[in-house]
């Protein structure tokens, strides 16, 4: 493990900062092994921080997200930030996570590993379904109801224009019987 991320793991302000963060936050050398997970691990996976170190990040993850994960961590170490939807593992329920990899820097700019944030979005991602059946519910509906609109407008434009042909006809007849 390199001095500078040794010195950024051991930094009492790196564990005071990630103490109190709810997403799971992890950091990993440039091989992807973790180096440090804040204690919210144990409420998504069931293990304790310690279970993780030195052990691959993708081990946090659903191993259906694994491909995607190397990438991003791949992508992270050139430099770019990445963010992907994956699933936790362990826990026994499915945690959908919204995760988010920065390149980790030493103080010369060099990349010398990646910080991993995994929000939990499962709620959210309930919610926009939830919200998406409502929607395509409220689209049909408004098929069935315009529809319907149109069916009674032209109901309604044909009885007019009967009612017009009938007016024209008891005029003529009135006007054939004054005349």
């Amino acid at each position: 493990m390199s001095k500078n991320i040794y010195r950024f793991i051991e930094s009492e302000m790196m564990r005071l900062s990630f103490s109190e963060v709810t997403d799971l936050t992890y950091v990993s050398d440039t091989i992807g092994n973790i180096l440090f997970v804040n204690n919210i691990v144990e409420k998504y996976t069931g293990s304790k921080p310690e279970v993780f170190y030195a052990k691959p990040f993708t081990n946090l993850f659903h191993d259906k997200d694994k491909n995607k994960l190397v990438y991003a961590h791949r992508d992270a170490l050139y430099g770019k930030s990445c963010r992907h939807e994956c699933s936790l593992s362990g826990s026994g329920r499915n945690i959908l996570c919204e995760v988010r990899n920065n390149p980790l820097k030493d103080e010369t700019g060099n990349i010398i590993g990646v910080i991993g944030i995994a929000r939990d979005i499962t709620s959210r991602k309930q919610s926009e379904d939830k919200l998406k059946v409502l929607n395509e519910s409220l689209e049909q509906r408004v098929v069935e109801y315009t529809t319907k609109l149109v069916e009674i407008n032209r109901e309604l434009t044909e009885k007019i224009e009967n009612r017009e042909r009938l007016k024209n006809d008891i005029s003529k007849i009135h006007n054939a019987f004054t005349n």
